[in-house]
C-alpha cells in the first residue's frame, strides 16, 4: 500500500494532504513542509479507528493561517474550529474518499476489497463505499441502508427523508439519490465482485445469526502516539464454497472476517521458505514399459482416438520390448528373475546373480511445502482493563480456532482461519518483513506462570503475566509468480 499527496485551497488556504490506502487515514500539513510543526490536522485522531472523526493538531497555526487568506475575517481558535468541522472535514472527506475508493490506487485487487471493506463497514470512513453490499458512509459515519447504485430497493421513495437531503451522481449514465446528512462522493460506476476482505465488524451468518464483535483488542493498551510498529491478526470464516478445479491461494478461502482484530507486540517470527525434492528411480524394463505406454497414448492421439490402432501399437511395443530383451543373455535372465521377484516379493535378481537393475536414480521436484509460524508472546497486565484485554485476545484465539459442530452433530466444520500482517509504523505491510498467506492456527498454549514464579496474581485475579505460544500453518503454498507480484520483502 501507499501514501498519496494532493493539494487543495481550502479558504484560500493551500494544504498538502497525505492519504493512506492501508489504512485509510488522511493527514493535513501546511502546503510544502510536512514536518510536526507543520501538522494542521489528520482523521481519525490518535488511538481511534473511527474514520469520520477529526482531530485539530495545531489549530492555532491552521487559523493563522486562515485568518492570513482572509483579511475581513479574525476567528478565534473556537470559532475556526466550529468552521473546520462544520465545512472543512466535509471537503477533506471528500478527497480522501476520491483516493480510497480508486481500486487503482492499490497493489492488488485483493487490497482493495479487503481495505475498502473495512474502511466502510469498520473505520466507516466518510465518502467510503463498501464495494460488496454498495453502500455508501456519510460525515457521520452512518453507512446508508440501502445499495447506493440502487440495484436494491430504497426504503424511502418519497424523494424527501427527515435530513431533507438530496444527492445525486454527476454520471448520466447512473443517476440515483442517496439521502442523507452527508454528502456523496465521486464513486466508480461499475464494482465487481471479488474476494472477501478483512477487518471486524458486526454481521449475522446463515447458520444461527451469531453476533459478532467490530472491537479492536490492542496489547499493550497505551502507545505513544500512532507511528510504531505491530503485529495484526485476524480471523476469518473459512469458505468451502469453492470450485474444485479453483488453483489454492490461501485467500480463495477468506471468509467474512469475525471477531475482534487483534494488535500484538512486534515479535517477527522466522520465516523458511522451503520445497520438496526427492530421489526417484527407473530401471530399464520399467523403462520399457513406460515408452509401450507413452507410444500407445500418442496413437490413439494422433488417429482421433482410433482404439484397434493403439491396441496393435501397444502389442508392438510389448513384442519389440521382448526382442530387445532376449536378444541379451544376462538380460534374458534379469527379466525372468525380476517378474519372478515381483510375485513371490523377494529380490531374486541379486539373489541369483548378485547385481541389480541400474535404478537410475535421480531427484525430482515432489511439490511445494507449507510454512509454519511460531509466535512467542508475554503479556503482562499492568491495568484492569489491560488485564480484560489480554483475556479477551487469548479467549478469542481459542474459539476461533476451535471446530464448529453442526446442528444434528453429524459434521464437523473447518475452523476460521487467520490472516497476519507485520504492521510498520502505524501503516501498511513492514517492507523489510515477509507478507503471510492466509494460516490455519494448528496450536495455541497458554502459560499462566511464564516467569517460572509460583501462582501469583492481581487483587481482581488476573495473573501478573501470560505466556503466548502460537503455532500458524499457511493454507496455500508459495508460488514464482506470488513472489514476483509482492513488493517489499515478498513472501
Amino acid at each position: 500500500m501507499a501514501e498519496f499527496k494532493t493539494t487543495r485551497i481550502w479558504e484560500g488556504v493551500d494544504i498538502d494532504e497525505f492519504t493512506e490506502t492501508s489504512n485509510g487515514s488522511i493527514r493535513l500539513y501546511q502546503s510544502g513542509s510536512k514536518s510536526a510543526s507543520t501538522f494542521l490536522a489528520t482523521s481519525p485522531p490518535s488511538g481511534s479507528i473511527e474514520g469520520y472523526k477529526w482531530q485539530l493538531v495545531n489549530t492555532t497555526l491552521f487559523r493563522n493561517l486562515y485568518n492570513r487568506q482572509n483579511t475581513s475575517s479574525d476567528l478565534t481558535n473556537t470559532e475556526f474550529e466550529r468552521l473546520f468541522y462544520n465545512e472543512g472535514r466535509h471537503v477533506f472527506n471528500e478527497d480522501r474518499a476520491n483516493i480510497l475508493n480508486d481500486i487503482s490506487n492499490y497493489p492488488t485487487e485483493f487490497d482493495y476489497y479487503n481495505n475498502t471493506k473495512q474502511f466502510a463497514q469498520v473505520n466507516k470512513i466518510p465518502g467510503v463505499i463498501d464495494p460488496f453490499t454498495k453502500q455508501i458512509v456519510n460525515d457521520d459515519g452512518e453507512i446508508s441502508e440501502y445499495d447506493i447504485f440502487g440495484e436494491s430497493s430504497e426504503p424511502n421513495t418519497s424523494g424527501t427523508d427527515s435530513n431533507d437531503t438530496t444527492f445525486s451522481f454527476p454520471n448520466d449514465d447512473i443517476v440515483r439519490e442517496f439521502r442523507g446528512t452527508g454528502g456523496l462522493r465521486a464513486v466508480p460506476t461499475t464494482l465487481e465482485t471479488g474476494l472477501v476482505g478483512s477487518g471486524a465488524r458486526s454481521f449475522a451468518t446463515a447458520d444461527g445469526g451469531r453476533a459478532l464483535s467490530s472491537a479492536m483488542l490492542r496489547y499493550p493498551e497505551q502507545t505513544v502516539g500512532d507511528a510504531y510498529d505491530y503485529i495484526q491478526i485476524q480471523a476469518h470464516e473459512y469458505s468451502a464454497k469453492q470450485a474444485i478445479s479453483v488453483m489454492p491461494t490461501g485467500f480463495n478461502r477468506l471468509g467474512d472476517p469475525i471477531g475482534p482484530m487483534m494488535i500484538l507486540p512486534m515479535i517477527p517470527a522466522a520465516e523458511s521458505s522451503s520445497v520438496d525434492f526427492g530421489p526417484d528411480s527407473l530401471n530399464p524394463i520399467q523403462a520399457k514399459a513406460a515408452q509401450v505406454g507413452m507410444d500407445t497414448m500418442e496413437t490413439a492421439y494422433t488417429t482421433g482416438g482410433d482404439f484397434v490402432a493403439a491396441v496393435q501399437t501397444f502389442g508392438k511395443g510389448l513384442i519389440e520390448a521382448g526382442k530387445s530383451f532376449m536378444a541379451d543373455d544376462n538380460m534374458k535372465h534379469a527379466v525372468k528373475a525380476y517378474f519372478a521377484g515381483q510375485a513371490v516379493g523377494a529380490n531374486i535378481l541379486t539373489r541369483t546373480t548378485g547385481s541389480i537393475l541400474n535404478p537410475n536414480m535421480e531427484l525430482l521436484f515432489k511439490g511445494p511445502k507449507m510454512r509454519q509460524f511460531n509466535f512467542n508472546f508475554l503479556l503482562t497486565p499492568r491495568t484492569e482493563s489491560e488485564s480484560n484485554i489480554i483475556r479477551q485476545i487469548i479467549k478469542n484465539l481459542k474459539t476461533q480456532m476451535a471446530p464448529r459442530i453442526s446442528n444434528e452433530s453429524n459434521f464437523l466444520y473447518t475452523p476460521n482461519i487467520f490472516q497476519i500482517q507485520y504492521i510498520f509504523n502505524g501503516g501498511g505491510q513492514h517492507p523489510y518483513l515477509n507478507k503471510i498467506k492466509p494460516c490455519a492456527l494448528t496450536a495455541c498454549s497458554v502459560n499462566y506462570s511464564p516467569n517460572g514464579e509460583q501462582y501469583m496474581t492481581y487483587p481482581d485475579g488476573s495473573m501478573t503475566a501470560y505466556g503466548l505460544q502460537l503455532s500458524f500453518n499457511e493454507i496455500a503454498p508459495i508460488y514464482q509468480k506470488d513472489q514476483q507480484g509482492a513488493d517489499g520483502m515478498g513472501y
